[in-house]
């Protein structure tokens, strides 16, 4: 009767084990998708004089979509809107005591970050100053995901038998052929072939 009850405790003991390592298992999968497929913005509020802006109201409005998200900039004037789905966006900046700033022209790539700094001018809300965002270097100075873009006219131009992007994956940046069929097998950065994620 003593051993029933022991291996009872142990059966449910391992069951929640079991149950606690596949939550942890499940939530990092969900985790690494949410990242692999989207990009951020991220920038500082600050007025003419360098000096950080808080609390200023940030608009992030994707222009495909008309979908929109905000976020408020923290004590230090900096803001961030992460996991994007890629695409264009204006960005849209308000505070007290300063003009509305519009920035247009804010593309967002697969795991890039776009830098979006933006100076306040000091004046009413009703006067809006308009910016056209400039393009960006490729540099990725704020994380170390690398990521990029196939678009439909590359498809098109560059060569491969079925105008499938994933015959263009050894053709991206950190990405090398591995087995005998380069186009479905590829490492990037050095991670296992079972660790890329094409969207």
């Amino acid at each position: 009767m003593t051993l029933s009850v022991v291996s009872s405790r142990s059966a449910r003991f391992l069951q929640a084990v079991i149950a606690v390592l596949a939550i942890l298992a499940l939530s990092s999968v969900l985790a690494f998708a949410q990242n692999a497929s989207t990009g951020a913005v991220l920038g500082t509020v600050t007025d003419p004089s360098g000096a950080v802006v808080p609390n200023a109201e940030l608009t992030l409005t994707n222009v495909g979509t008309n979908q929109s998200a905000t976020a408020k900039s923290n004590s230090s004037g900096q803001f961030t809107f992460p996991n994007l789905t890629p695409g264009d966006y204006k960005l849209t900046v308000k505070a007290e005591g300063f003009q509305t700033a519009s920035i247009n022209g804010v593309t967002i790539d697969v795991n890039k970050t776009f830098n979006a700094p933006v100076q306040l001018q000091v004046g009413g809300t009703t006067n809006v100053i308009e910016v056209q965002a400039a393009a960006q270097v490729e540099l990725q100075t704020s994380d170390a995901q690398l990521g990029n873009v196939i678009n439909q006219e590359s498809i098109n131009k560059l060569p491969s038998l079925r105008r499938d992007a994933q015959d263009l994956l050894a053709l991206q940046p950190g990405v090398t052929p591995s087995g005998t069929n380069a186009s479905n097998q590829v490492r990037v950065t050095g991670a296992i072939d079972d660790q890329n994620t094409v969207t």
